[in-house]
């Protein structure tokens, strides 16, 4: 059986590959931005060397590509954001939505260049705020497995979390017509400011 959080990823999941592959990009690009904001918090808090304008470029050429404005993705620039992607946490909270905003961004690409099953990812763009969520209600990103269905369906009734799918549900939705117009693609941007932590 799976879990709760399962659940709602696979149905998200059915969602994303439902979506033609520009809205897959503008999804992914979406939540990239919204994420933004946490990468540069944790990023300038962990005293790393700065990656924003890698991130700005990587999501500019995405949103690009979604609304048409360019045929192709740069394939270069995945190997570029496969290495400024913070592989491994701190000490310095904030790391699941600092991962999750280069994760959102290297799926843009990858959606971009046919490389990637986008419903893959999923999990990610609920990830942040589900350990968020069960930081704040139990004091711990995972609970563990002894506690997992009840924490979970107790997570899923947080309103945060709540309101995070909902506005990733909502942006599916929203991106499911071509083309893509800037101020659709701007307004899932403000949708998806809900999976931020």
């Amino acid at each position: 059986m799976i879990s709760p959080f399962e659940q709602v990823s696979d149905e998200l999941a059915a969602g994303i590959r439902g979506l033609e592959r520009a809205s897959q990009v503008a999804l992914f690009a979406a939540a990239g931005t919204a994420l933004r904001a946490n990468y540069l918090a944790w990023e300038e808090a962990s005293h790393l060397p700065s990656h924003a304008e890698l991130l700005d470029r990587t999501i500019n050429q995405s949103i690009a590509y979604a609304l048409g404005e360019c045929g192709t993705i740069d394939p270069s620039l995945l190997r570029e954001v496969e290495s400024a992607t913070p592989a491994e946490s701190n000490d310095v909270s904030g790391y699941p939505a600092a991962q999750g905003c280069w994760i959102a961004v290297d799926a843009a690409l990858r959606c971009g260049l046919g490389e990637f099953d986008a419903a893959d990812g999923a999990w990610y763009l609920i990830e942040p705020m589900i350990q968020a969520t069960s930081e704040r209600l139990f004091g711990v990103a995972d609970p563990g497995s002894a506690l997992q269905w009840e924490s979970e369906t107790c997570a899923l009734d947080d309103p945060a979390l709540r309101a995070a799918l909902a506005a990733l549900s909502e942006s599916v939705e929203t991106l499911r017509p071509l083309p893509i117009e800037r101020r659709v693609f701007e307004g899932v941007i403000s949708l998806l400011a809900a999976i931020a932590p």
